[in-house]
């Protein structure tokens, strides 16, 4: 058989660094796709062509062969003997061992020839030769659900329990429809599995897509002692129409908060100021002191505000540009005062109170308008800049939200506007949780997704998005224009009562479905549920 070396795109180093064996820079002719798919030579001649391969093994081709071992399964027992040993004889050997796509062929085919010992002690083996690569979901997959549709509940669970200990991945797609179906078997036959498994769906904030409700619409209907009803989005506010149950809101822990806000901290001190204005020239950088200083009164301004909220009443951070540039991306638009004072002055008039963030430059005579549209877009390149005067109109409102105290001159040398808001909303809600104050206080008026900011928290934070995503949902409220005889009107989306994940209540319980429209309610028949 020949062998041609190929040349290595990086360094051996590289190469090892990745992850990938030696064999990665080798190139088998033929290749044991070419001879499976396109000269349909049998398994058992293929096998003998893989088996020469070993110094080094034929890494890539032991994913194309132990594929189509899978997906020619049943094989005789005898051959899948062959092919186990010689497998494990790549794992012990090969400096890496197979790949993930050839473990999970490898572990379903075991299965199916009902050697489950064999496919968890290959696994075990597998995590031990490289106990510092985090597993992939996919190779465990197989044995997990075998477990499952055998109904080895306890098998399942103890195997489930031993790939989360070892760090392995956990897609929510993948993981998701796998746990769905635990619980359908669990239901009604090991109520302590079955509440786990719940757990498990619900950290991992997983929605049931058409299959999932399918699956469970079945379960149901032949599981006595169940029912499964399908309601609207509507029908759970208050409570659950069906069972009278109220759905909960994830909560966010003060450790959580504090966290948030340190991270915020540090990435408002680290952050380097870029002008709005392309042309104009930046300060020198402020200092480590002198930024922090700025936050310890942007912080007393905050506590100062918050000081104001009657009781059962929210403070709102409004995030003041993203307000006043709704619906403003056309030639001709502009920085709305009015848009921000009709906001504030709206929610003042329930009894709440309204903050501000606003960068310091429009609170100056001139300021940079940054307005994007397709026509100024064109100007970019040749340095065009626009720029909007301030009114009469601007000045009033500046000169009476002054007298409130009302907005915050954030200014960019110190941090971006959005870190100000971010920051407000943590500073707050850690301030109310010191204080035993009870109920979600603040809430933050903005579009913005702040998926960079999502993004640094996460990688160079250790800032978990689920945590990021769990404060947004209690914390965020979306706004949107109306027009009412061609005036303008601020509309405020607040956030849910509730959270969107799998809920156990006990006796009910709730799935959500990706649609966003429906739930599942699942309760025992004998239950008294709602008229």
């Amino acid at each position: 058989m020949m062998l041609h070396l190929a040349r290595a795109r990086g360094s051996w180093a590289t190469l090892l660094a990745r992850g990938r064996s030696a064999s990665s820079a080798v190139r088998f002719s033929p290749e044991m796709h070419h001879l499976l798919r396109r000269e349909k030579v049998p398994l058992q001649e293929a096998f003998g062509v893989l088996q020469s391969r070993t110094s080094p093994y034929d890494i890539k081709g032991c994913d194309a062969f132990f594929f189509s071992c899978l997906q020619e399964a049943p094989l005789p027992p005898a051959f899948v003997d062959q092919v186990a040993a010689f497998f494990g004889q790549v794992l012990e050997h090969d400096a890496f061992g197979p790949r993930e796509g050839a473990f999970s062929s490898m572990v379903a085919l075991l299965t199916q020839s009902h050697r489950t010992d064999l496919a968890l002690e290959l696994l075990k083996k597998k995590h031990a030769k490289n106990p510092d690569v985090q597993p992939h979901y996919r190779s465990y997959a197989p044995l997990l659900e075998h477990y499952i549709h055998a109904n080895e509940l306890e098998k399942a669970w103890s195997f489930w329990a031993y790939v989360k200990s070892i760090g392995t991945t956990q897609p929510p797609e993948k993981v998701g429809p796998t746990m769905v179906l635990f619980a359908s078997k669990a239901l009604g036959v090991d109520q302590c599995i079955f509440h786990n498994v719940l757990g498990e769906l619900n950290a991992l904030r997983y929605q049931l897509i058409s299959d999932d409700v399918a699956l469970w619409m079945a379960t149901t209907s032949d599981r006595p002692g169940y029912v499964t009803t399908q309601l609207d989005h509507a029908a759970m506010l208050p409570t659950c129409g069906h069972c009278d149950a109220t759905l909960t809101k994830l909560p966010v822990t003060l450790a959580e908060l504090e966290a948030l806000l340190q991270a915020v901290e540090t990435m408002c001190v680290e952050s380097q100021y870029i002008p709005s204005d392309p042309k104009a020239t930046p300060p020198p950088p402020m200092t480590r002191e002198t930024k922090l200083k700025a936050l310890r009164a942007f912080e007393k301004w905050l506590a100062t505000r918050h000081a104001m909220v009657p009781p059962g009443k929210l403070h709102y951070i409004v995030d003041a540009p993203n307000v006043a540039y709704l619906n403003q991306n056309f030639e001709g638009g502009a920085f709305r005062f009015d848009y921000i004072d009709q906001l504030a002055k709206s929610v003042q008039a329930e009894g709440h109170v309204a903050s501000a963030t606003m960068p310091a430059y429009y609170f100056e005579e001139v300021s940079y308008l940054s307005v994007k549209t397709a026509n100024r877009n064109s100007y970019k390149k040749s340095g065009t800049r626009y720029f909007r005067t301030r009114t009469a109109e601007d000045k009033a409102f500046l000169d009476a939200w002054a007298t409130d105290d009302f907005a915050f001159p954030a200014r960019r040398e110190v941090a971006s506007d959005d870190l100000y808001w971010m920051y407000a909303t943590f500073y707050l809600l850690s301030l109310d949780a010191k204080a035993g104050v009870h109920g979600h206080r603040v809430r933050v008026v903005t579009n913005d997704e702040i998926k960079d900011h999502i993004l640094a928290l996460d990688e160079k934070h250790n800032i978990r998005r689920d945590l990021v995503e769990r404060w947004k949902d209690a914390t965020c409220v979306g706004v949107s224009l109306n027009f009412e005889k061609k005036v303008a009107q601020v509309t405020l989306h607040h956030p849910l009562p509730f959270s969107r994940v799998v809920q156990d209540h006990g006796e009910t319980y709730h799935f959500p479905t990706t649609n966003g429209a429906t739930w599942l309610c699942v309760s025992p028949t004998t239950r008294a549920v709602h008229p």
